[in-house]
């Protein structure tokens, strides 16, 4: 198995896998959507997904948004969704897919890749451990909803 970028003929085995994730985070959601925006990742901005395909089926995901400025003036990655699916985890498809984001970047002139993961899940934190990467020190805010809704009409005003 050999991570590969998605093209749009993933879009149904990247939608099941997609679905898988959403019904494991209590998610409601429309997977082929889903797949669609990822698959119509735009300029370096992205978004950008990696696939992990093992004949007709995809094993996991890493989904990925370039953000500018990095340290630097740089452009940077951000891995939002490194997914495997569950019959599948353990067998080295993370640290695949992993490693196929690192090349993505070096080949496509990004300068790091970073990702968070909740406090309250600990095998993606013992994922990264075991690679020996540690987590950078900062916090994450998240706008969303009713705030993010306050804030924008604040902005209008």
């Amino acid at each position: 198995m050999t991570p590969r970028r998605a093209t749009a003929e993933d879009r149904h085995a990247l939608a099941m896998l997609l679905a898988e994730l959403a019904r494991e985070h209590g998610q409601d959601s429309d997977p082929l959507a889903a797949a669609d925006t990822l698959l119509a990742g735009k300029g370096k901005a992205g978004p950008v997904v990696l696939v992990a395909p093992e004949g007709a089926a995809l094993l996991g995901f890493a989904a990925l948004v370039g953000h500018f400025p990095a340290r630097g003036f740089t452009w940077g990655l951000t891995l939002t969704d490194l997914f495997v699916s569950a019959s599948h985890r353990s067998k080295g498809v993370g640290r695949a897919l992993l490693r196929a984001a690192c090349a993505f970047a070096r080949e496509e002139g990004y300068t790091r890749v970073e990702n968070a993961v909740r406090e309250d899940e600990p095998l993606p934190r013992h994922f990264y451990a075991a690679l020996g990467i540690a987590p950078a020190p900062r916090h994450v805010y998240r706008l969303e909803g009713a705030l993010l809704d306050r804030l924008a009409t604040e902005a209008a005003a």
